[in-house]
This record gives C-alpha cells, sequence and structure tokens, in this order.
C-alpha cells in the first residue's frame, strides 16, 4: 500500500447557532436560558472551524466575551476569535486526538452581567483516519488483495 495522504484541501466549518433569553428566576434575579443548535458538536475531520453565533431571539445587548476550553489542551485549539458585534466566536480544532472537551463560552449582559455555559465538542479522528485508508485501498488496493485481478 502507497503512503496514505490525507486531503485537507477543503476546510470543515461546524455552525452552532446559540440562543440566550432572560428570564425572572424565584428570587427575582434575571437568568438566561441557553440553547444551541446542535447542542454538542462531534469534529471528525483535522483543523475544523467552529463558529458560535448568537441569532434571534437572543436580545441585542448578549454577547460573547470569552471561551475557554477544558481540559485544557492547548495543542487541540486556536485561541478564540471574537466578532467586533460580539454575535460570532471562532476558533479551530485540530481534532489529533480523541477526547471530549467542555467549551466553556463566557456571555455578557447589559449592566455587565456575566453568565457561563458549557457546551461539549467532541473530537474523533478516527473517524477520519477510517475513511482515508478506505478512500486509499479504494484507489490502490495492494495487488494481492485486488479482487478485481
Amino acid at each position: 500500500m502507497k503512503n496514505s495522504v490525507i486531503d485537507t484541501a477543503a476546510t470543515t466549518f461546524l455552525n452552532v447557532q446559540v440562543t440566550a433569553i432572560p428570564h425572572l428566576d424565584a428570587n427575582g434575579k434575571v437568568t438566561y436560558a441557553t440553547t444551541f443548535t446542535p447542542r454538542s458538536l462531534t469534529v471528525t475531520e483535522p483543523d475544523t472551524v467552529i463558529n458560535y453565533q448568537l441569532i434571534d431571539p437572543t436580545p441585542v445587548d448578549v454577547k460573547f466575551k470569552g471561551l475557554s476550553v477544558r481540559p485544557d489542551n492547548s495543542q487541540q485549539f486556536s485561541k478564540p476569535s471574537i466578532s467586533e458585534s460580539g454575535r460570532l466566536v471562532t476558533f479551530s480544532d485540530a481534532n489529533t486526538i480523541a477526547e471530549k472537551f467542555n467549551i466553556s463560552i463566557k456571555f455578557t449582559a447589559k449592566d455587565n452581567q456575566e453568565f457561563l455555559v458549557d457546551p461539549e465538542v467532541e473530537n474523533d479522528p478516527r473517524a477520519m483516519v477510517v475513511a482515508a485508508l478506505a478512500a486509499d485501498l479504494e484507489r490502490d488496493p495492494e495487488p494481492e488483495n485486488d479482487p478485481r485481478a
């Protein structure tokens, strides 16, 4: 079998739509019901770009303030970039190890109120390797294993 080369010409983008809706709790304090669509991500391609975007009906004063990853593995995730509007946060995932990560997203709202939400990202580079090996075998099977011979 020839050496496998993974085609990384096309970048994979995973987009997550986020809503953060204010509610009053039993004590009269404002809390935010936050939803993610999709709820969690499984990354199967290398160097995947992940975008979290605040969408309606999220109030305009709710913005992304920061993002951190647990367990802290700086070799998997790039530093996040928050758009000027504060409504989009983007980072890349190397996806070289199989592991589940908690992404802590910090939000800010009017009166500088802050809150955290922790969606999950699961890295599964094995899916990419299996697909690459299958494609490689399809292109160039070993002569003694070639079913066409």
